[in-house]
């Protein structure tokens, strides 16, 4: 729901070390997979309780995140492949924080990190699936048209995500309230989204125009033979 705002605040910075990457011949796709790197680290600085060094893996995460798009964009070699690698990790991002406090106290924040991964589970359902839907019916971006794949607009987005993530580690003893509270503004406005989302694609499939791809021209019908 605040992703418009953040993009818009954060653009300038990313335009800036998108261009030096672009300059020292860093692809997007190296970028992406940098944040990957980070992933495996997230989850054991938390395990260990080490939350000032899981906070930085977090935010060169994010940054990672943000920047590959940008160099993408700027270097006009943004493309489906690259969409696809970073929605991935954008979601072994999401599962690091959980389990790794899932490692640190399984008694204490087990409950709250399956309940908050169950969330994610649904969230990521519901957002490509109705990627997917939306690209199927034509439909073309409005909310983030600079995106490789279709980005439809949700309740819960990558802002509140990564506030998240950081408001955990801070304050890693609120773990549990934190996440139940993250997880319960995702399955209270899930069915709401689930359902408009439904209505508009029921009232749209028959839009959808199957295309013929058997060949009627008069050679192929009836072939010259000789």
């Amino acid at each position: 729901m605040l992703d418009k705002i953040t993009t818009r605040v954060i653009r300038s910075p990313l335009k800036f070390l998108s261009r030096y990457c672009i300059k020292q011949k860093i692809s997007a796709t190296k970028v992406t997979l940098a944040g990957l790197f980070l992933c495996p680290f997230i989850v054991t600085f938390i395990t260990f309780e080490l939350y000032a060094f899981a906070l930085l893996c977090i935010v060169l995460n994010r940054i990672c995140d943000g920047l590959d798009g940008e160099i993408a964009r700027l270097s006009h070699t943004h493309s489906v492949a690259g969409g696809y690698l970073d929605v991935m990790v954008d979601y072994v991002f999401y599962i690091s924080v959980p389990l790794g406090f899932y490692f640190v106290s399984p008694a204490q924040n087990g409950l709250a990190s399956i309940i908050i991964l169950a969330s994610f589970t649904l969230s990521a359902t519901q957002f490509l699936g109705a990627s997917t839907s939306f690209t199927k019916i034509q439909h073309h971006a409005t909310g983030y048209p600079e995106k490789s794949i279709f980005y439809p607009v949700n309740f819960i987005e990558g802002t509140e995500t990564i506030a998240y993530t950081l408001l955990v580690c801070i304050f890693p003893s609120a773990y549990p309230t934190i996440s139940y509270i993250l997880s319960f503004l995702i399955i209270v406005t899930l069915p709401f989204l689930v359902y408009i989302r439904w209505n508009y694609f029921f009232k749209k499939q028959h839009s959808i125009v199957p295309t013929n791809t058997t060949n009627t021209t008069k050679d192929s019908v009836h072939p010259t033979s000789k």
